[in-house]
């Protein structure tokens, strides 16, 4: 796995520098070109100034980045982002930017779904236990983040409450089979060896 150091630069509210960044495994790095537009949007404000107003079109970016895949903590990583703690306040203080980031984090886990599948194909008997690991972490975190499609539970309320539209297969299998909670097929007998 390759590592990619960044800059500490002056910031307000500056968290300590991240001393690596882990690359994402699949090659494809949501944070590419993420410090160029950084620059580009600041480039008239005197970039050496430490942020604090909030910004909406870095906050576009930032949604953007996450709903990538890429977390708060590797964003806020990259040389002349704002720092993790300055993010989080403008999450409090503008609710436009926290709908958006909500938005953000649930389209993060459909990437992370999506990187899930990617990392299945390729394991390999050298590599299953390191696969299995990445493979459980991503679908835990993708369960957090979307649990009414990727959680492990599924919880059907009363026929009144449900779309049949909006199911997933999981929610009418779990329906078709009688079954309330794990939906992840038909019940076996534990028993039998």
């Amino acid at each position: 796995m390759t590592e990619r150091r960044h800059a500490a630069q002056p910031r307000g509210d500056a968290s300590p520098p991240a001393e690596a960044v882990p690359e994402t495994p699949a090659g494809f790095d949501p944070l590419d070109g993420f410090a160029d537009e950084l620059a580009r949007l600041r480039a008239g404000e005197g970039a050496a100034a430490p942020w604090m107003a909030y910004d909406a079109a870095v906050a576009a970016l930032i949604c953007e980045r996450i709903a990538e895949g890429a977390s708060l903590r590797r964003i806020c990583a990259v040389a002349g982002a704002p720092s993790a703690t300055l993010v989080r306040r403008w999450l409090a203080e503008t609710p436009e930017f926290r709908r958006r980031y909500a938005r953000a984090r649930e389209d993060q886990a459909d990437t992370l779904a999506d990187e899930i599948l990617d990392e299945a194909r390729g394991v390999r008997p050298d590599n299953a236990q390191a696969k299995r690991l990445l493979l459980d972490a991503l679908k835990w975190r993708a369960g957090r983040l979307k649990p009414k499609l990727y959680g492990d539970r599924v919880d059907i309320g009363s026929a009144e409450d449900m779309d049949p539209d909006s199911l997933t297969d999981a929610q009418l299998l779990a329906i078709a089979t009688g079954r309330r909670g794990d939906a992840a097929g038909p019940e076996r007998d534990t028993t039998q060896p």
